[in-house]
Formats: C-alpha cells, sequence, structure tokens
C-alpha cells in the first residue's frame, strides 16, 4: 500500500528553500495528520533508505526513490535536499515546531487562558496548544503579530472538554481520510 502526499517545491530546491515560512508552515501542518494516518495503518513512523524499500519494508519513502529501486518512472521528487529528518521528527512529535509568520486573515487560532495556571492555549478547530513556556508565547505573539491577548479565560475542566471535542473531530477527519484511502479513492 502506499499514500501519496505532495509538498510544495522541487526536486532541485536548496535545503535553505524548506526552510521558508511556506514551506515549514506545510510541513509542520501535514505532520500530526501524517502521524495519525500513519498510525491507523500500521505504517512505521521512520524513512527508509533505498534497500529497506527493495527488502519490502515499511515506512516514509520519497517518489525518486521509488523510480531508483522499482525503475518503472522518471520521477525525482521531493529531491536529495528534502529535510527527511526533521520531518520525520515532526511526525513523531520530536522536531520543534518553528514559528510561521501569518496574516491575521490566515489565522483561525484562538488563545485561551487557565483560570487555574494561567497557562496559555493555542485552539484550533483539530488542536488544543499549551503554550510550554513564556518565550513560545512570546514568539507566537510576534510571528502572528498578536496583541498579546488571550481570547477567554476558562477553568481546566472547560478546556479539556474543547480538547476532548477537537480530539474527536480530528479523529473524524482521520477516519474519513484513511477509510478513503483503504477503498483507493
Amino acid at each position: 500500500m502506499a499514500i501519496r502526499w505532495n509538498t510544495p517545491g522541487t526536486p532541485g530546491s536548496p535545503l535553505r528553500k524548506w526552510g521558508d515560512a511556506a514551506s515549514v508552515s506545510m510541513l509542520q501542518l501535514s505532520a500530526t495528520a501524517t502521524r495519525e494516518i500513519a498510525d491507523s495503518l500500521g505504517i512505521p513512523l521512520r524513512h527508509l533508505t533505498d534497500e529497506e524499500l527493495a527488502a519490502g519494508m515499511s515506512g516514509f519513502v520519497g517518489h525518486d526513490q521509488v523510480s531508483r529501486v522499482y525503475k518503472r518512472s522518471d520521477h525525482t521528487d521531493p529531491g536529495i535536499n528534502f529535510p527527511w529528518s526533521y520531518y520525520i521528527g515532526l511526525v513523531r512529535g520530536e522536531s520543534a515546531q518553528l514559528p510561521i509568520n501569518t496574516t491575521n486573515e490566515e489565522n483561525h487560532m484562538q488563545f485561551i487562558r487557565s483560570k487555574q495556571t494561567s497557562t496559555i492555549y493555542a485552539v484550533t478547530p483539530f488542536t488544543v496548544t499549551p503554550m510550554t513556556s513564556a518565550k513560545v508565547w512570546q514568539d507566537t505573539v510576534k510571528a502572528l503579530a498578536l496583541d498579546e491577548e488571550y481570547t477567554i479565560s476558562l477553568d481546566d475542566g472547560d478546556i479539556a472538554a474543547i480538547a476532548a471535542d477537537c480530539a474527536a473531530r480530528r479523529q473524524i477527519l482521520v477516519a474519513d481520510i484513511v477509510a478513503a484511502l483503504k477503498e483507493g479513492k
């Protein structure tokens, strides 16, 4: 079974190109869904070598590797400069999320504060993520050009309920994607 992800960029993109805001944003945004889909299908969270691919092992590979190993296409993407270590680290939850510059129109994130701990959480339709330190919060404020305000203060129980709702929505989305992949859509 193969799952195909397309990424912006070209096979000849230099490594520094993968570090621009659009590319980093794409890599970070796809990592969570990639992990959940891979976990649902039992795909190991690792990048294979050409030899491991040829031996039939499971994991992540580039189109360029499939072309080299099976010699049935001439695809060269994502190319030798694709940041596999960083991306697989993101998928595993090991790589640092980098701040992304966005405009207010692109920002659908809300911020809430815990009444009990004063922790600030970033809330999207699919995730509730605590700002792990004052530096992370300040970097987020700067990257998103925020006014350092959070939307509302809530009890930890309410925040947990929002997180559970986000997780349920994410599970439905992942289940739909996995079902479509299994049906060959």
